[in-house]
């Protein structure tokens, strides 16, 4: 299926003001010494029907997860929506939207190019491979941690 120029763009712009790229590191339950990465790319928005609607084309181009959530947190109590890709899930999102991005570029690439690396039933990866992959997984998380895409951008006219 072909996806407009124009919607791509408008996802990035999306990811880039409100979404999130990151690569999570977790524990793994039967082994106490192992631990497995996967991308995490995430939108959350205040649950309205413009932004249910958005994602719910989000969700049927691309898959993922879309689910609402409560937030008792904040003093409105509003109602939240987010929608997830996780790991090769996201390769194609990743591929259409990059070109677009312009604040969270870094992070996209970084997230791609894990996500490139993961193959569910296919040969364990090799010491390099897991090398690799901590060395992605501290760079989103660096880049992350200096907030909103971390970089100063140049916009091109």
């Amino acid at each position: 299926m072909r996806i407009a120029v124009s919607d791509l763009a408008y996802f990035a712009g999306v990811f880039d003001s409100d979404g999130s790229f990151s690569v999570h590191k977790r524990q793994r339950k039967m082994r106490k010494s192992a631990h497995d990465y996967r991308v995490v790319l995430q939108l959350t928005w205040k649950d309205m029907p413009q932004t249910r609607m958005v994602m719910t084309v989000m969700k049927d181009l691309y898959g993922g997860s879309l689910c609402v959530v409560n937030n008792k947190g904040f003093p409105s109590k509003s109602t939240f929506i987010k929608w997830g890709l996780y790991s090769k899930q996201a390769i194609p999102f990743l591929h259409g939207i990059l070109p677009y991005l312009k604040v969270k570029r870094e992070q996209a690439e970084l997230c791609y190019q894990f996500a490139m690396t993961v193959w569910k039933g296919g040969p364990r990866p090799t010491e390099r491979e897991w090398k690799r992959r901590e060395q992605i997984y501290r760079q989103v998380r660096a880049i992350n941690a200096q907030g909103k895409g971390g970089r100063r951008v140049m916009i091109r006219q």
